[in-house]
Formats: C-alpha cells, structure tokens, sequence
C-alpha cells in the first residue's frame, strides 16, 4: 500500500486499477529508482547475518541506476505491459520535489556485495498481479 512520496509505484498501480483520478505534478520527467520489497527484505537478512560487516554505517538503498525510470517511462510501460491507462491531470510541481533521485548502493555492495536482483519490468508484474488479486481488500481501504 502506497502513497503519493513513498510507495509510489503501488499507489500509482492501485489508482489505476480503482479506476481513481491520477494527478502528476510537474512534467512527469522526474526520475526515480524502484526498489523491489523482496530484495529490500533480503538485504535486512543479509546484514542481520553479517552484522559486523554493516554494523556502524549507513548505507543509501534504493533500485539503483539499473532501476530508474521517469514517471512517464513507469506509465508507458504500465499501459504497453499490463493495458492500464488513465486519463491524468498535471499540476505544478511541488516545492521540494527533486527532480531526480537515484539511490547510489555502491558502499552497500562493497559490504555486502549486495544489489537489487528483480527488474523494474519483474517487479511491476507482480505488483500489478496482486494488486489485482487483493483488488476488493484494497479498495475496501480507499
């Protein structure tokens, strides 16, 4: 369950799915990385396992170069792969909003060797898959 500035992706793929009004504010150029919650979940076992190799640091997690998209580029491949459009209204880009963000996890991989495993195009697939599965749960909450 996401929301418009974390969880992004799903609150997008929801709002799709619910048939609900979808606003981008700015151009839709902005960039962001996408990071699956299984490789996130995989990194927590990871350092828990190998806590003296983390332990003391702060690390930047995220999808990565690999991973990154623009919000149009994300809408594109959601219409093209999974047939889902909206009609969308634009509003001007809110204070504060970057215009770019993508995690560098490279002190992580040095630690661990750890980076994102599922692909943009994986990880959307399943995400669509259940929210489609979980569709009247969902919109019970919305």
């Amino acid at each position: 369950f996401g929301v418009e500035d974390q969880g992004w992706a799903a609150w997008f793929i929801i709002a799709l799915l619910l048939k609900r009004p979808i606003t981008l504010y700015g151009n839709g150029k902005q960039v962001r990385d996408l990071l699956h919650v299984h490789d996130l979940c995989a990194l927590y076992e990871q350092a828990i396992k190998n806590v003296g190799a983390v332990r003391g640091h702060a690390f930047n997690i995220g999808g990565g170069r690999e991973n990154a998209q623009s919000l149009l580029e994300f809408f594109k491949e959601i219409e093209t792969r999974h047939g889902l459009k909206s009609p969308m209204a634009y509003a001007r880009i809110r204070p504060g909003d970057q215009k770019v963000f993508i995690s560098d996890n490279s002190k992580i991989k040095k630690h661990l060797g750890w980076k994102p495993r599922i692909s943009v195009e994986n990880g959307v697939a399943a995400l669509v898959s259940w929210v489609k599965e979980n569709r009247d749960s969902i919109a019970s909450l919305y």
